[in-house]
């Protein structure tokens, strides 16, 4: 299959709105010199982070070491080339499974999964080659680049709308009075910023669902639950004391799921 990078869509959502901001920006320091070199320089520091970035994710290819061709037997040849590197085992606080290796064009080449050696061992072939197929599809899907846009837009276009307030002097005080202004909009910007925030974890979920969903009808139930239980267990390493409750109901909540899925089929 002809795969298409989706870096270009982080480049676009998020460098598109801070060039916004950064306009806005530099007409409310008009005509300071300083404040106009100080938000440019900024902004070029940002663009450049960000172009730097998506040229490769989750990482830069080099960062990843000796890579060494692993097989594996995947369902529906996906068309990708299995690597493992010893960098994903390097700190125990950092758990990393499975990563799917995106350029910012692929060009001719086949996508790499680089997956960790350690606990290739440890758990086995099939907790691999579900968490292989689990980081394809989470790609197919576009599911970390919504994720990531549908957490920052409405926050960028919160702060655009308040920088274009400023920069073009909108007499908002006139329109909506001291009441509106110093006291309900703080409370209901709060309020929808918690309701923005909560809705984003909802979306988190429905996606993990989905993944599990069809995962299950690659690998069956009985092998998803027991992969979903092996990473909660690894997670559980460096998991925090007062994390562990609200996780331990997101994954039975997981598991719940697919056993209805199991009944339903």
């Amino acid at each position: 299959m002809k795969w298409r990078s989706s870096n270009v869509f982080y480049l676009i959502g998020i460098g598109f709105p801070l060039v916004i901001i950064a306009g806005l920006s530099i007409k409310i320091a008009w005509p300071s010199i300083w404040g106009i070199g100080a938000i440019l320089i900024i902004t070029a520091l940002l663009l450049k982070a960000l172009i730097s970035k998506v040229r490769f994710l989750p990482r830069a290819l080099e960062e990843y070491g000796e890579l060494t061709p692993v097989e594996l037997k995947l369902p529906e040849n996906p068309g990708v080339e299995i690597y493992s590197s010893d960098v994903l085992y390097k700190y125990d606080f950092l758990l990393r499974i499975a990563e799917f290796l995106s350029p910012f064009s692929f060009g001719n080449s086949k996508p790499k999964v680089v997956i960790n050696p350690q606990l290739l061992q440890e758990k086995g072939k099939r907790f691999m080659e579900i968490a292989v197929m689990r980081e394809i599809e989470r790609y197919r899907r576009n599911h970390q680049v919504s994720t990531v846009l549908h957490l920052f837009l409405p926050l960028a276009v919160v702060a655009i709308l308040i920088l274009s307030i400023i920069a073009f002097k909108i007499p908002v005080l006139e329109h909506l009075g001291p009441f509106w202004l110093y006291f309900a909009m703080p409370f209901i910007f709060t309020l929808l910023f918690g309701l923005h925030v909560f809705l984003w974890n909802r979306s988190l979920s429905a996606k993990d669902f989905q993944l599990d969903s069809h995962l299950a009808s690659l690998f069956g139930v009985k092998d998803v639950k027991q992969y979903i239980m092996s990473v909660a267990e690894l997670e559980r390493r460096g998991e925090k004391q007062h994390h562990a409750p609200v996780n331990q109901h997101y994954v039975s909540q997981r598991l719940k799921k697919l056993e209805q899925l199991k009944q339903t089929r």
